[in-house]
């Protein structure tokens, strides 16, 4: 065969070549794929209200039911917060938890019962939140009565990281036996806040003494 022949057929055959690995590539990354992974929640208590916050910035709720537990599917790839409550129990709070090559996670809600002897319930509306830097939001707190008890009850909050403000009104109340407080939060995420997902707590102040361990999730995108 002709040199000159044989060197053009494989300078064609090398660039055909060449175009399908770059037509590949174009496509692959104008499609990405992601892997959609599963995440099961369980836990020995029932009807526990679950939110997630994870990498695509939204918030994901749910309930566990009657099986004991509840199911999100569709999740990316990365890393995942969750909080869990439920009236007349902690909060139970998962810091980090992974979600690899779509695979399956389940994460254990361990739900404990408010002590007998704390006379106060603390919950917010919502649970979870998602506020962009140089923004505010306002989330609704209940102090609910237990055992009864009255008297006078004040809140106080504070955030997991810097740049992060939250502000009550009222900051204090009297409540009557077996009844409830609202409060206004609001809260307010500077320009220079760490973006991620931080813990806000709330604290409660009464004649006994101080309970503490609620609060909510804040996302900063």
């Amino acid at each position: 065969m002709n040199k000159k022949i044989l060197i053009t057929i494989i300078v064609i055959v090398a660039g055909s070549i060449a175009g399908i690995v770059a037509l590949n590539t174009l496509l692959a990354n104008n499609n990405p794929t992601t892997p959609d992974g599963t995440m099961v929640l369980q836990s020995e208590v029932t009807s526990v209200n679950v939110a997630i916050l994870g990498p695509e910035e939204t918030i994901k709720t749910g309930v566990i039911g009657n099986n004991g537990e509840i199911i999100f599917t569709g999740l990316p790839n990365g890393k995942y917060n969750a909080i869990a409550t439920k009236v007349g129990y902690s909060n139970h709070y998962v810091l980090s938890t992974s979600i690899n090559n779509g695979a399956l996670t389940t994460v254990q809600i361990y739900m404990y019962a408010v002590p007998d002897q704390d006379p106060l319930y603390l919950s917010t509306n919502p649970s979870a939140i998602i506020i962009k830097q140089g923004s505010s939001k306002t989330v609704i707190v209940t102090v609910t009565s237990l055992n009864n008890y009255a008297g006078e009850v004040s809140m106080s909050c504070h955030a997991s990281t810097s740049g992060v403000t939250g502000v009550l009104n009222p900051t204090s109340g009297s409540i009557t036996a077996g009844g409830t407080l609202s409060s206004t939060l609001t809260l307010t995420v500077s320009s220079t806040a760490t973006k991620g997902i931080h813990q806000v707590y709330l604290d409660l102040e009464h004649i006994s003494g101080g309970i503490g361990g609620y609060g909510l999730m804040l996302q900063v995108p």
